[in-house]
């Protein structure tokens, strides 16, 4: 069992309140809200539109929500890697901002740092699952074990 796995009910729950912010900041975005105001996201927030910016945290919790359920590594290391650059870039963005205090300390030390861990927590359970096949592999070879993975006596 990988950390992935093992953590799969806190990475779910995590991931589930980033889609439920991402949607929310697309119903914003759509109905004439203003979902990312320059006084808490900076004024540079506004080099993509803010219907970019809610696609990207929808795509990359969807990502990772699929990754986790489906057993995909790949998609839950890729979702984490977007998930990480995303919030670092809210972190350099509301750093310019009046009220961007809290919104930056967020997203760097709690979005960007737990995004971070489900991508390298990924990419260590992929590492291992590849050491792993090969070594039964090898023991195969050598005649350690059955063709049912079982030590020979």
């Amino acid at each position: 069992m990988g950390r992935i796995e093992r953590n799969s009910d806190a990475i779910l729950l995590f991931q589930c309140g980033t889609l439920a912010m991402g949607l929310w900041f697309m119903q914003e975005a759509l109905f004439g809200g203003i979902p990312m105001p320059p006084e808490t996201h900076g004024k540079a927030v506004y080099i993509m539109p803010a219907e970019l910016w809610s696609s990207m945290v929808i795509g990359h919790s969807v990502l990772v929500i699929y990754g986790v359920l489906r057993g995909r590594l790949w998609a839950v290391g890729l979702g984490g890697v977007v998930s990480c650059i995303t919030y670092n870039a809210f972190f350099i963005l509301a750093g310019d901002a009046d009220f961007g205090f809290l919104l930056a300390t967020g997203a760097a030390l709690v979005f960007a740092p737990m995004s971070a861990a489900i991508a390298i927590g990924a990419a260590f359970d992929g590492f291992m699952a590849r050491i792993l096949k090969e070594i039964e592999a090898r023991a195969k070879r050598a005649h350690l074990i059955d063709s049912n993975g079982h030590a020979r006596a």
